[in-house]
């Protein structure tokens, strides 16, 4: 299977605060972690 790679940007603000943020950062952490053919790249 390929590698697939996804950029992200990332902006904590209204209704969706930094604490947001860091829980979905460490879910697409997980499923990197889970499927090496998966990454993400975070700004």
């Amino acid at each position: 299977m390929s590698e697939v790679t996804k950029n992200i940007v990332l902006l904590p603000g209204d209704h969706v605060g930094p604490e947001v943020v860091a829980e979905a950062v460490k879910v697409l952490e997980a499923i990197s972690a889970a499927k090496p053919s998966i990454k993400f790249n975070f700004s």
